[in-house]
């Protein structure tokens, strides 16, 4: 417990407010945690730097909700348009779908993929009729 009363009071305030509001599920011990609490009203943080920490943990339950629902967000219809259109680099667009499947966001990823099987073979298709046109 001494060495988590000396890391809090080592840490800047911005650190030590994350780590006060923050759970167990975030990572930290709860000891240290309480250490923290501890060491903010110690230092009787101002209530500016008390907002910042109200609002880190908003930002932490926002963050934890779209975690919750990525893997079901379909790929908007820009993304769609521009897998479309840079299908013909078939290689790019399968590596940039393969991180959208790594990020979490499986939806996206599936339909990058789709959209990039059926726009190469129409790539395909332009290309030999513009040849056949042009020919």
């Amino acid at each position: 417990m001494a060495s988590y009363a000396e890391r809090a009071a080592s840490l800047r305030d911005e650190d030590l407010l994350e780590i006060a509001f923050s759970k167990e599920r975030d990572g930290f011990d709860p000891v240290f945690i309480a250490v923290a609490r501890k060491e903010v009203s110690r230092r009787k943080i101002d209530s500016p730097t008390q907002k910042y920490g109200s609002e880190l943990q908003r930002q932490k339950e926002l963050n934890a909700a779209l975690d919750a629902v990525k893997h079901k967000t379909p790929l908007k219809r820009v993304g769609t348009l521009l897998f479309l259109f840079f299908s013909i680099l078939v290689l790019p667009c399968l590596i940039v779908a393969f991180s959208l499947f790594l990020k979490g966001y499986n939806k996206k990823a599936k339909d990058a993929l789709s959209v990039t099987l059926i726009g190469f073979p129409l790539w395909i298709a332009v290309i030999v009729i513009a040849g056949m046109v042009a020919g």
